[in-house]
């Protein structure tokens, strides 16, 4: 069985996971080279109190995507192989997960400048987050972009409206998360109007890990009347959508059935065999509080119901 990537041990470890040795002279430089890029336009960043409030955009994501497809192949990554984490060098872009991500760039920001992502670009601004993604770190970053991109239109929100997703929002060299309903995750989730959650066409990476788990629970249990939970994924070569009602494209109920049924029936197989206590997370004591969470809040619900 795969562990979970925080299993994997080098020298030194951020949030879990390792950054590539020094001797990655071009990743370094390609990451201090974007972060000086983006100043250009945006200014010295400037640090934003509250994970939950550092949302990016599309545009941002987008100049991320185009780091990507420059910079990927002096990039370092790890893959499980025969048993063993294994150091692979030379990432083609459309094989970029958020983890590799992570370790070339993200950490590398945040062990340079004390920052994330998403304070590259806010010039200091708390920003109030529209939508929440939920999504594995090992699906492909630019999967992840396509998907958005797509949920954008059939959602209606534009390239400027504020995302939450945790990697660009949270400080990757001093990961701090707390108890959950502490959690900048429980925070951001509850300040939006819809999440998007992103599954791999076989079920994989959201139904194996404890966060995400947690983040449909919400989603799905406690966003309230009106809220909207929108599951995609890739497929055939496209995105297939499981949305929460009509989306724009859609004329009528009779058409959402329509596109509905071209969603993989893998995922569905797997969600109806899902239960939280059989996944995982890279630290231990994240998934023993998730489950906590989640015991509590159904003795909650049912004694509320038997007070009705």
């Amino acid at each position: 069985e795969e562990p979970a990537l925080g299993e994997f041990a080098p020298v030194v470890l951020t949030g879990g996971l390792a950054l590539p040795h020094d001797d990655d002279v071009a990743a370094r430089a390609a990451a201090r080279a974007f972060a000086a890029e983006v100043a250009r336009e945006h200014g010295q960043p400037v640090r934003v109190e509250g994970a939950e409030h550092r949302a990016i955009t599309l545009r941002e994501l987008g100049l991320l995507v185009k780091h990507v497809k420059q910079h990927s192949r002096s990039w370092v990554g790890r893959r499980w192989s025969a048993g063993a984490w294994r150091e692979v060098r030379g990432l083609k872009p459309e094989e970029v997960n958020l983890y590799d991500v992570n370790l070339n760039l993200l950490a590398r920001l945040g062990a340079e400048l004390g920052i994330s992502f998403s304070e590259l670009f806010a010039r200091g601004q708390e920003r109030k987050p529209k939508v929440f993604l939920s999504h594995a770190w090992s699906h492909s970053l630019l999967q992840t972009y396509e998907a958005l991109v797509q949920h954008a239109k059939d959602r209606g929100y534009g390239n400027d409206d504020p995302i939450w997703i945790c990697a660009f929002a949270i400080r990757q060299h001093a990961v701090e998360l707390g108890a959950i309903e502490d959690s900048p995750f429980f925070k951001a989730l509850k300040a939006t109007a819809m999440t998007l959650i992103i599954v791999a066409a076989e079920g994989e990476g959201v139904l194996d890990r404890s966060w995400c788990a947690l983040e449909m629970n919400l989603a799905m249990v406690e966003g309230g009347a009106g809220y909207l939970t929108d599951i995609y994924t890739h497929y055939k070569g496209q995105v297939q959508r499981l949305t929460d009602g009509l989306i724009a494209a859609d004329g009528s109920a009779f058409q959402k059935m329509g596109r509905d049924g071209e969603f993989p029936f893998a995922i569905i197989e797997r969600a109806l065999d899902f239960a939280l206590a059989d996944i995982k997370a890279a630290v231990q004591l994240d998934h023993d509080n998730i489950l906590q969470y989640v015991k509590r809040q159904d003795v909650q619900r049912q004694a509320a119901g038997a007070e009705l």
